[in-house]
């Protein structure tokens, strides 16, 4: 139901003049108005938003489509000092005057109630395409149910709670790893749907209240930091030459034991995979499998099956032609062939998390 939508109550006396119930308007814009009325009742600020105001070349940028500001009934855009909604709530009245105009858009401020914005930014990947098969995969394997959006982008916002404010902005999804974004904390503002932006809208996902954590690294986020060539991890972990397997130490390790919960799903229903699902599902498995194979056999470990056997068995359990899962299992994912995988957990956790999870596995 829609900001605007009115409930007609006849359930008390249905010959009676009509009652109506409607909630209360800050926007004539429905959508903006829903999230006023969430972020209200969540207890964080709403704060205005005005579109892009192009400046000459040469000229102060003051209207962004980023920074507090609002139109005015007449379309007239004016900016807002932000800074005393860093300690209090804006009133009725002001929300009133902000959102006159449905055109202005909404926001809200880092570091209430311990909300901590995760920006995740589609700038950082080869496609928005991967940006959104990355974070999908991240969410699944995190387990992380919390607010979602999709930015103006392409990239995700993520709200989450946190005890204390991180320290660091810039991200990534492990240790030494790759650029993926930036956090918002106390006193930055987080843009949210429906806001019309630069290049496009953001638009809600999941508007349940942020997850409560007790830290980043909890969830797989660790600080960015730019490192050399010597720092990184081992070259085995991503080449490797056709064929070779290692036989590592005792009988091997069962992968089952390894993968991440998308995946053992995946194995203990492949009966059940959709047939339009099944080369997704496939390449999900061998990422993982051969990921962890490349891992523990930079070692001295290996698997106690043959990685290539075993998933061929598998994607023929699935009813793909051996044709077809030759081709995937010699296919390209995110930009590398896919026997040049890493396990799902040391692109979150890097090699401790990993080391952590052999020593439960065996």
């Amino acid at each position: 139901m829609t900001a605007n939508a009115t409930v007609i109550d006849r359930t008390r006396n249905p010959s009676s003049p009509l009652q109506v119930l409607s909630k209360e308007r800050f926007s004539h814009n429905p959508e903006v108005n829903e999230t006023i009325l969430w972020l209200r009742e969540q207890g964080y600020p709403a704060l205005p938003i005005a579109p892009l105001v192009p400046v000459p070349k040469g000229k102060k940028l003051r209207f962004s489509g980023k920074n507090p500001s609002w139109l005015s009934r007449w379309g007239q855009p004016c900016l807002l000092d932000h800074k005393p909604y860093r300690k209090r709530l804006p009133t009725e009245d002001e929300l009133k005057h902000w959102f006159t105009h449905p055109d202005t858009g909404i926001a809200t401020m880092g570091g209430w109630k311990n909300t901590l914005w995760i920006d995740i930014d589609a700038k950082n990947f080869n496609s928005v395409e991967e940006c959104h098969q990355v974070v999908q995969d991240y969410l699944r394997d995190a387990g992380l149910n919390t607010l979602m959006e999709i930015t103006q982008s392409g990239g995700w916002r993520l709200g989450v709670k946190l005890k204390e404010m991180p320290e660091f902005s810039k991200f990534s999804f492990r240790p030494q790893g790759k650029l993926v974004g930036e956090l918002i904390s106390s006193g930055m503002i987080a843009v949210l749907a429906p806001t019309i932006g630069t290049v496009g809208v953001y638009r809600s996902i999941s508007r349940t209240p942020p997850v409560e954590i007790e830290s980043l690294e909890q969830i797989g986020i660790y600080p960015y930091r730019k490192v050399s060539q010597s720092n990184v991890a081992p070259p085995s972990l991503f080449t490797r030459s056709p064929g070779q397997h290692s036989q590592g130490q005792g009988k091997g390790i069962e992968i089952e034991r390894l993968v991440c919960q998308r995946v053992l799903s995946y194995l203990n229903e492949i009966d059940r995979i959709a047939v339009g699902d099944r080369s997704d599902a496939l390449t999900a498995i061998a990422r993982e499998v051969w990921g962890w194979q490349n891992w523990l056999q930079s070692r001295g470990y290996s698997l106690s099956v043959d990685p290539e056997a075993y998933l061929m068995n598998i994607g023929i359990r699935m009813g793909i032609d051996g044709d077809r899962v030759n081709r995937i299992l010699n296919s390209h994912s995110y930009g590398r062939a896919v026997q040049m995988s890493t396990p799902s957990l040391w692109m979150r956790g890097g090699d401790r998390a990993c080391q952590a999870w052999l020593k439960q596995a065996v």
